[in-house]
């Protein structure tokens, strides 16, 4: 499994905790520097110029883990890990046989499956949060294909979500983030 943190290459006091947060989890990973951000013509809701660059960076990594086959696991650098919870996450992960995303950190909107599979449940409506989630080669070409839309990630993720109800959360999520933190993407605080 190839795993790839993504960081804006101005944003060192990001680098610095999520590094700390990532030794909790023993994983060796590629860092990877955002592309540039460019100007839109629109900016609304949450697709700015932050989300578009997360975008064109997430298919930069998509289509390279494609081409070795290998299965994809992001993160972003604002990433909190419950060590706990993340190591529950490893020992139900070989229980999933066949998936198209893992979503390590969700919003809890949305329609599950009643029964839990360990630590993971069946989204059926799609979810929003691609903060640490896993990707399956089986889904990529597919992906790439939905991340050429200007939408942000998170929309791609949450279409084929409910298209093939195939992709699963993480219960209780081992990952999250501080809230009242500046986000990259959003351009402003968040506290969510």
């Amino acid at each position: 499994m190839k795993v790839v943190l993504i960081n804006t290459r101005e944003a060192t006091d990001r680098l610095e905790k999520v590094k700390v947060e990532m030794d909790k989890t023993f994983l060796e990973y590629e860092l990877v520097y955002a592309l540039p951000t460019v100007e839109l013509e629109t900016e609304r809701g949450g697709w700015t110029k932050g989300a578009d660059s997360l975008r064109r960076t997430t298919i930069e990594i998509v289509k390279k883990a494609l081409e070795e086959n290998e299965t994809l696991w992001i993160w972003e650098d604002d990433c909190v890990i419950d060590k706990n919870l993340f190591e529950m996450f490893t020992r139900d992960f070989p229980l999933l046989k066949s998936y198209h995303f893992i979503h390590l950190a969700h919003h809890p909107t949305g329609n599950f499956s009643h029964r839990n599979t360990g630590c993971f449940r069946k989204t059926l409506s799609g979810v929003y949060n691609c903060q640490s989630y896993i990707i399956s080669p089986i889904i990529m070409k597919e992906y790439i294909k939905m991340l050429e839309r200007p939408v942000p990630i998170d929309q791609s993720t949450k279409d084929l979500h409910k298209k093939y109800q195939n992709s699963y959360i993480v219960e209780p999520s081992p990952v999250s983030h501080n809230t009242g933190e500046f986000s990259t993407i959003r351009q402003k605080i968040v506290d969510y």
